[in-house]
């Protein structure tokens, strides 16, 4: 998905929408969620590669607490 694409703009405008509409509580789970579907959209194999890279930032920060 290019940014500059009608696709894109619906995209933003509905994930700032829903964004302003969640409790403050989940807003960072709901970005990350959003920012997974664009990568997935885009190019899956990528996105697999940032889930892990996602999954070993958390475990490296739990081991460091």
């Amino acid at each position: 998905m290019d940014i500059n694409t009608i696709n894109f703009i619906a995209f933003f405008l509905l994930c700032l929408f829903l964004y302003y509409h969640t409790k403050s509580r989940y807003r960072n789970a709901f970005l990350l969620a959003a920012s997974y579907l664009f990568y997935m959209q885009a190019m899956p194999a990528v996105s697999l590669l940032v889930l892990a890279a996602a999954c070993v930032c958390k475990s490296t920060y739990a081991n460091l607490e």
